[in-house]
């Protein structure tokens, strides 16, 4: 008796990429043996296309792009204001954006053996009259480069060195921290239709299971469809900040049998969150055909004026 195993590998069309990543740092002297000065900036530019198969009934060839950009920025610079004093400030930024969510996963890739695309609901190059789309799959809208996100944030520090005495040396520092991540491009308006059951072909519920009238028009949808790009965690503000302070004093002392340093201090630390994040749209939820029993889960709707059966 002999057995024989198929294999088959699902390969990814590859998708078109780039990655830039350009950039400079310039330091030196401001004024000499005074201030000193650096400064670097390493912008980062990160790009994806991909071309998905929805057939000829669904728009044929599909083209999205992925764009995330990213800018480092740094610069700092220190001073000497006495002999015994120094001081210093730093900045850092590091802003990123990203248009077109999830248009270059390669996840979504069509087979370059034209396998099943569960994504797009066909076949991929595979996709003819003969080899049709078996569903409709995510709506290209969904992929629209007008989706994305953006985060801001920046970083400083400032700080001091003072000797008040040969042995006696104070530090100060104070740091600020901040970023703010936000999506846009999302609608915001209308209401999200999401069928989690097939309305095509149904009919409304009826006692005793006979069949009744066919279901209205606008609920004729497949399982999964949708009308409009939907985040269910759609964020219009997540901003953190971050303050510390650091205050300390340190003593040095020489003779015991070595150098000893001894050091005191105080710091503080705030952390904060403010987030604001929800369904980017009303979100209503569609079975089709379907009768539900409502059945109550505390006391408020069990006694509440709306009761809800099937």
């Amino acid at each position: 008796m002999h057995q024989f195993l198929l294999f088959c590998e699902h390969q990814p069309v590859r998708p078109k990429s780039s990655d830039v990543f350009p950039g400079f740092t310039f330091g030196g002297p401001i004024l000499k043996d005074r201030i000193f000065g650096f400064v670097g900036f390493n912008p980062e530019w990160n790009d994806v296309e991909n071309v998905l198969n929805y057939g000829p009934t669904n728009g044929g060839l599909q083209h999205f792009s992925q764009n995330t950009q990213t800018y480092y920025t740094t610069a700092r610079v220190d001073a000497v204001v006495t002999q015994k004093m120094r001081v210093f400030g730093s900045w850092l930024y590091q802003l990123q954006r990203q248009t077109g969510e999830t248009g270059g996963n390669i996840n979504y890739a069509d087979s370059t053996s034209g396998f099943f695309n569960s994504f797009t609901g066909c076949f991929g190059a595979a996709t003819s009259a003969a080899n049709p789309c078996i569903s409709n799959g995510v709506p290209p809208f969904a992929l629209s480069h007008s989706l994305g996100y953006v985060a801001p944030n920046i970083t400083t520090n400032v700080g001091a060195d003072f000797t008040i005495t040969p042995r006696l040396v104070a530090t100060t520092r104070f740091g600020y921290y901040f970023e703010n991540y936000h999506d846009f491009g999302y609608p915001t308006t209308g209401t999200i239709n999401f069928f989690a059951g097939s309305g095509i072909g149904g009919t409304q519920a009826c006692a005793g299971g006979v069949d009744c009238a066919p279901l209205p028009s606008q609920l004729q949808q497949g399982n999964g469809s949708f009308n409009m790009p939907q985040n269910s965690n759609y964020t219009t503000r997540n901003a953190n900040k971050a303050i510390q302070f650091d205050q300390s004093l340190a003593w040095f002392k020489s003779g015991w049998k070595g150098t000893h340093n001894f050091k005191f201090g105080y710091d503080l630390n705030r952390l904060s969150n403010d987030l604001d994040q929800h369904f980017n749209a009303p979100y209503i939820q569609f079975l089709p055909g379907t009768a539900i029993t409502y059945k109550a889960q505390g006391t408020v709707g069990a006694t509440g004026p709306i009761r809800l059966n099937a």
